[in-house]
């Protein structure tokens, strides 16, 4: 049972949750203790929601799992795990996770609520609405950001939120695609919403926000601080687009645009890619913006 609440919980998709630590690097505080001790508070709060929002999900949609190819696996759909079971440790976990964002103040508790409010209205109203089912999704991303800078009292510039929910929404459209793609056979048993998309469709929004997140984050890289000269952040550029255009690669690859964590940690050169940019944007910020 340990081993299925394991899987119920989906470390994996933890991944998803070092959004909050995005402030942390634009904002050039990495080196302060207090405030990483903050952002790894924020990053449990949003992996304890998460889950419990997991769990919650995988209850409700466990008929439908088991028409997945891979989500027929999952604890509940399989029956390693009662529903009646996985719901009570949803419930633990949402408990603890609105609980330690409340012992941290109002500026982090709010953010949680908006976070778990979008999560637990996706199933019953946002999931079955085409185009608004994604936009749910990235408003999480968003969130995550948001609580991020409000969690370590930086302030979250409009270019730095507009980014992320632009990311967001390019992760979210590729998924889709994927499950189209995965679910030959009445891809609409699985999930409702996919009757409304297709192929071509898809293509095209995901090649329109990969050239807004390019002209987005170049235009944010630059204005970044207007003191600064040159503009050494716009060094970090060329590694943007390889990484999204890499991204893009796998998205075609047999079986490719599950979800991005997976793709993320299965594939060394993405992975390396977004440790450099990590490293560099950081160490730009640090080191020749704020003075």
């Amino acid at each position: 049972m340990i081993k299925a609440l394991f899987l119920l919980a989906r470390p994996k998709q933890w991944l998803k949750n070092t959004f909050v630590g995005a402030a942390v690097i634009f904002a050039g505080r990495f080196t302060e203790l207090p405030v990483l001790a903050k952002t790894a508070t924020l990053f449990i709060i949003y992996c304890l929601l998460s889950s419990a929002i997991y769990s919650f999900n995988d209850v409700l949609d466990r008929e439908a799992d088991r028409l997945h190819p891979a989500k027929k696996n999952r604890p509940v759909a399989n029956g390693d795990l009662s529903p009646r079971v996985a719901t009570v440790f949803g419930f633990v976990l949402f408990v603890g996770g609105l609980s330690l964002a409340a012992a941290m103040g109002t500026f982090v508790f709010v953010p949680a609520l908006i976070f778990a409010g979008i999560n637990l209205t996706y199933q019953k109203i946002w999931k079955k609405i085409v185009i608004l089912d994604v936009m749910a999704i990235a408003s999480g991303f968003l969130v995550r950001a948001w609580a991020g800078a409000l969690g370590i009292n930086v302030p979250a510039s409009p270019w730095f939120l507009l980014l992320t929910g632009l990311l967001a929404l390019f992760l979210g459209f590729a998924k889709r695609r994927y499950e189209l793609v995965s679910l030959k056979s009445k891809p609409a048993d699985h999930r409702l919403v996919l009757a409304e998309y297709s192929l071509p469709y898809l293509d095209q929004i995901i090649n329109s926000l990969l050239a807004a997140i390019i002209i987005t984050y170049s235009l944010w890289a630059f204005n970044f601080n207007k003191r600064a000269n040159p503009h050494y952040l716009m060094l970090t550029v060329p590694v943007v687009i390889y990484v999204l255009y890499r991204y893009l690669h796998l998205i075609y690859q047999p079986n490719g645009g599950d979800s991005p964590e997976n793709m993320i940690l299965s594939d060394p050169p993405l992975l390396i890619s977004i440790g450099i940019w990590t490293v560099a944007s950081g160490f730009i910020i640090k080191f020749f913006y704020l003075y």
